[in-house]
């Protein structure tokens, strides 16, 4: 009897952190940065379907840590420090809302076809940014 009351114990003790950890918020990208990467997938499309379809705004699809080409860092607050939209068939404009990803370290977008804009000047204001990849992505201008 004993042993029983034991485990129902550790059983509800189980249970009650499962319980707390669903209600916490999950560790995942800020919403800075999700906001920043929703506004440049606004600009963008795919010549063959919606590449960023990973990219959301439903529950599943809320940690942009998750999404493809996008890479954060590994401790508790998860920002975005690579993007890599390399050979992804993109056309439109880069949204000026890139530059609230402040940690950004390397952006590539080669082999993408931007030639409805021109390099942003924005770019420059990416001041953590060590590694930039435009070759091939066709900036108009």
């Amino acid at each position: 009897m004993a042993e029983a009351r034991c485990c129902f114990k550790l059983i509800g003790a189980i249970v009650v952190v499962l319980l707390l950890n669903m209600n916490s918020p999950c560790i995942g990208c800020s919403e800075r940065d999700r906001q920043a990467l929703l506004a440049l997938k606004q600009g963008l499309v795919g010549d063959d379907g919606d590449r960023l379809l990973s990219w959301g705004t439903e529950a599943q699809n809320r940690n942009c840590c998750q999404w493809e080409g996008v890479y954060c860092s590994s401790n508790q607050t998860d920002h975005v420090v690579k993007l890599d939209l390399e050979d992804q068939s993109l056309r439109g404009k880069i949204s000026p809302e890139l530059v609230k990803l402040q940690h950004l370290e390397y952006l590539n977008l080669r082999f993408n076809n931007l030639s409805q804009s021109q390099i942003p000047d924005f770019i420059g204001s990416l001041s953590n940014l060590r590694h930039l990849d435009l070759s091939s992505a066709n900036f108009g201008g």
